[in-house]
């Protein structure tokens, strides 16, 4: 049962949370949605650890957890910028460079070219920026669930501004990698 696997779980825990989040979110729970959101972001964090560290990687794995990841990425930011709590810019871009990506991964099916789906230390940082983005910007919904974290609190919800342009940064920086590294796909075959 190479399905059952931890890591695939948690990929699959992600992917239910997401629209949980939103609907939690769009009825006015931020407290809770705040504490989803956190959990979400850390089943992202540890199923690829627990998958290299008991040996659990698995095909299915390297679909499920991109595909948790975008779906999460995706509705939160969306949700978050609906309800006037982040900017329509940082979304947007977000957005757009995850659109890219789908098309791609749609090109080279249709073309019929393999593609190894692993996630680049540049794509990793650029997801942990998002997340930290998201975070900063539900933190002043999640303070009064923390009275010793206040001053980690605080400065995180003061951080949005940084997050969300470091956040530009990478994503930007990304969309121009996964660009780069389609197009010599498409052009000679190879990586």
């Amino acid at each position: 049962m190479a399905f059952l696997t931890v890591p695939n779980l948690l990929s699959l825990l992600r992917m239910v949370l997401s629209p949980v989040f939103v609907v939690v979110a769009v009825t006015g729970s931020l407290r809770v949605a705040f504490i989803l959101f956190c959990v979400a972001a850390l089943t992202d964090m540890i199923d690829g650890t627990i998958a290299r560290l008991f040996k659990q990687k698995s095909s299915l794995g390297a679909f499920l957890d991109p595909m948790a990841d975008k779906l999460l990425m995706a509705s939160s930011f969306i949700t978050l910028t609906v309800l006037g709590i982040i900017p329509f810019w940082i979304t947007a871009v977000v957005f757009l460079r995850d659109l890219l990506i789908v098309t791609g991964v749609i090109v080279f099916k249709i073309k019929k070219i393999k593609v190894a789906y692993r996630p680049t230390l540049l794509s990793k940082a650029t997801t942990f920026f998002q997340i930290m983005t998201l975070v900063s910007a539900l933190t002043p919904y999640g303070r009064t669930l923390f009275s010793q974290e206040q001053v980690v609190l605080e400065l995180l919800g003061r951080g949005l501004p940084f997050f969300m342009v470091v956040t530009l940064a990478f994503t930007l920086l990304t969309a121009i990698q996964y660009t780069r590294k389609g197009l010599q796909l498409l052009k000679t075959g190879v990586l």
